[in-house]
């Protein structure tokens, strides 16, 4: 019920606009992903620190992540605004954000923002999937650097040796390079219809998920243990068995998930936790999806 009175129903007015574009940063910012996010600050500082403490630390390199993770999202959704007019970002939100992770690096320690910068040079390829120049199609790769920028920027905070760090868990950050663009690619075979120059639309979609299927085995290959690939192989017969843009939406709402429960079952190995039932609980999700698909009455149309 809207207020009479002009000036409460310029507050009513005013609290609602407020509402509804903290709502839109929301869904923006990809909420399905935070958890993923989190759990790489979560699996870089147990990479740092060999073991697993609640503070100060922990908070600060989930934190990394999250501020750079969406501001990336963020300066998409900006330089997207001619594409989509619905979503009027402020160029000003992932600049603060953006200034808040770069602070934080540069007070802890500031060669940190070698990885920073590479990262920044792999955002005009993500960005520009829209533009018809002669990288588009590459542009799913760009979303794997992030990740490994990420990893790479919160263990030169602990001042950890990059060069030993890369020598004992290169597998795993390559894995999630490839893994990230894997997933993004199913991300552009979804958006066929709409995103004119990236792979899917270059050189097709059997042949985009054929690259999506590889990056997968190479990243079960490497990581080798299968309880901790046990996500990725089912998310890979899936991928095998439905090969049609239009099944991209669904394949890509189960990779999400493939990816956070791969991402859990790595930093419950480091730490050494019984990932068995982690998996269990994964498979369970994954069957929910079958609910709208059982035979009753109530699905017959």
């Amino acid at each position: 019920m809207t207020p009479n009175k002009p000036g409460m129903k310029y507050i009513y007015t005013k609290s609602v606009n407020t509402f509804n574009s903290m709502k839109l940063y929301f869904l923006l910012s990809r909420p399905y992903t935070l958890v993923e996010i989190a759990l790489l600050g979560l699996l870089a500082n147990i990479i740092a620190t060999q073991k697993l403490v609640f503070g100060i630390d922990l908070t600060i390199d989930v934190a990394i992540f999250l501020c750079f993770w969406l501001s990336l999202i963020y300066s998409t959704e900006v330089a997207h605004k001619d594409v989509d007019k619905r979503n009027n970002v402020s160029i000003y939100i992932p600049v603060v954000l953006f200034l808040a992770g770069i602070s934080i690096v540069i007070i802890k320690n500031v060669w940190g923002l070698i990885f920073i910068a590479i990262a920044i040079m792999a955002l005009p390829l993500y960005i520009l999937k829209i533009k018809n120049w002669y990288l588009s199609g590459a542009s799913f790769l760009a979303r794997g650097i992030f990740p490994v920028m990420g990893i790479l920027t919160v263990l030169s905070l602990h001042h950890t040796p990059i060069g030993i760090m890369l020598e004992q868990y290169w597998q795993i950050m390559m894995a999630i390079f490839l893994l990230a663009s894997s997933r993004n690619l199913i991300g552009d075979i979804r958006d066929y219809n709409v995103d004119k120059y990236t792979l899917p639309r270059k050189y097709g979609v059997r042949n985009s998920f054929l690259v999506s299927e590889i990056f997968i085995l190479m990243s079960c290959v490497m990581i080798g243990d299968l309880l901790v690939i046990f996500p990725l192989i089912l998310v890979f017969f899936l991928i095998l068995i439905h090969r049609d843009y239009k099944d991209a939406y669904h394949l890509h709402r189960v990779y999400i998930l493939a990816s956070l429960f791969f991402l859990m079952n790595y930093n419950m190995l480091l730490l050494q936790m019984p990932i068995i039932f982690n998996d269990i609980l994964f498979l369970g999700v994954i069957l929910n999806f079958t609910y709208d698909y059982t035979p009753r009455s109530i699905n017959r149309g």
